[in-house]
């Protein structure tokens, strides 16, 4: 890396904007520039198109007051590191400096806009989602889903209601529904059902009931149901049809995310994550402790629990999604952690800028992932939502644009849906089953 290169890295890891070399000779105070604050700017572009960003007039650091800019330069770096071709119109101190440039593929860009006399540098980082929208199916439902799962023969269930072929063939009011391949458990406060699915009918193998209590958590496979029932774990066996001896776990009040629940399960074997909050020296942190399905129930493990800070964003069987507080000049940032062998580890991050934050989803479900969307803005692109999705073949989080017309979004690792905009019907679901990741 030559010389020039690496100090303007410096300068840019360190944050620090500086002054002009006239300052050293000066008999005032050198005024260093403030952080520039892009109000304006789109946290989240789209791989493959051309994108014209508009940056507000450069304030350098100087004697008094300040001096000004007599030209700029740019450079821009991909998800890789390497140097991406771009386009820098530098139109005088006083007025806006757009830079173009099309971002090759998903993943964060960083960028470097240096002012000359030496000490103006603005440098921010921007995301560009894959557009998969014309690669996805798109369906509608006749109810509204606060939840959505799909059995192997493709019936859907919508919240608490079944549906086949566009038509609801079951409802199950004020009950929590889990899915595993042609298995659905039906739950509500007393009763947990399992109902087998064939090509022609639903029906009944087992009931289950219990004390009333409120449903917290549900994870199922096709013979084994995991309930987070009040403050207690229970496992419910389809094979011998009975409820094994359950296990009482510590469930604080405090949601483990905004509209969530007290606790989350992964689970991988026989090896279970409870997750949930617990109070620290530092504030309110995530606590993770292991649970063992032993053949007489689950059962609480001597193994101190871990701490992670954050709150929960998303969640898959084995897999949790957690996210930083935003600040005023960042987006936090979205961690994904894997359960693996009685350990959550992390598997990858992604920082998402001053311009980027997450959409609020309702965490009730068996499977979520998070959402995210760019802070409203008066420069092109408009804002629009994208998925963060993890790709196995590159090892890193990137973005997914599916959709932007739809209302309410959530969204699984396998679909994506949300109210239509109007004038379409309230009462409807929009969804898009969700490709494979490339």
């Amino acid at each position: 890396m030559r010389p020039a290169r690496a100090l303007l890295f410096l300068v840019a890891l360190l944050g620090l904007p500086g002054c002009s070399e006239e300052c050293l000779d000066c008999d005032v105070e050198c005024v260093a520039p403030q952080p520039t604050v892009l109000l304006n700017m789109p946290g989240i572009l789209m791989a493959g198109q051309p994108a014209t960003l508009s940056l507000p007039p450069a304030h350098l650091g100087g004697c008094g007051s300040g001096s000004q800019a007599s030209s700029a330069t740019s450079e821009v770096y991909g998800p890789d590191g390497a140097l991406v071709p771009s386009e820098l119109t530098f139109s005088g101190p006083t007025a806006s400096t757009r830079l173009r440039f099309t971002p090759p593929q998903p993943g964060p860009y960083h960028l470097l806009i240096a002012f000359a006399p030496v000490g103006g540098l603005q440098q921010f980082d921007l995301h560009a989602a894959a557009d998969r929208s014309a690669e996805a199916t798109r369906l509608t439902l006749p109810s509204t889903c606060t939840s959505l799962e799909r059995t192997r023969l493709g019936t859907w269930a919508c919240g608490s209601t079944l549906i086949r072929d566009g038509m609801v063939v079951a409802q199950f009011e004020g009950a929590r529904l889990a899915v595993a391949d042609d298995v659905v458990w039906v739950v509500t406060e007393t009763l947990a059902r399992r109902f087998h699915e064939t090509p022609t009918e639903f029906w009944q193998s087992h009931s289950v009931g219990y004390t009333s209590r409120s449903t917290e958590f549900l994870l199922a496979t096709p013979d084994e149901l995991l309930l987070l029932h009040g403050s207690e774990l229970m496992q419910i066996v389809a094979r011998s049809g009975l409820r094994s001896p359950s296990t009482v776990v510590p469930l604080p009040a405090a949601t483990v995310g905004p509209r969530a629940s007290r606790g989350v399960l992964l689970r991988d074997g026989e090896h279970v994550a409870l997750v949930s909050r617990a109070e620290t020296a530092t504030g309110t942190d995530l606590q993770v402790c292991p649970i063992l399905l032993a053949p007489s129930g689950p059962a609480r493990l001597p193994t101190q629990c871990q701490l992670i800070s954050g709150h929960v964003v998303g969640f898959e069987p084995s897999v949790l999604w957690t996210a930083d507080p935003p600040t005023r000049l960042s987006g936090g940032g979205i961690h994904r952690w894997t359960w693996t062998a009685g350990r959550l580890q992390e598997q990858s991050a992604l920082a998402l800028g001053s311009q980027i934050r997450l959409v609020e989803t309702t965490l009730l479900r068996p499977t979520a992932v998070p959402v995210v969307s760019s802070v409203p803005s008066d420069t092109p692109p408009a804002p629009f939502p994208a998925v963060v999705t993890w790709s196995a073949e590159r090892q890193r989080l990137s973005l997914e644009h599916l959709d932007s017309t739809l209302l309410e979004l959530s969204a699984s690792p396998s679909f994506y849906w949300g109210r239509g905009a109007p004038p379409a019907s309230g009462s409807q679901t929009q969804l898009l089953l969700r490709p494979s990741s490339p």
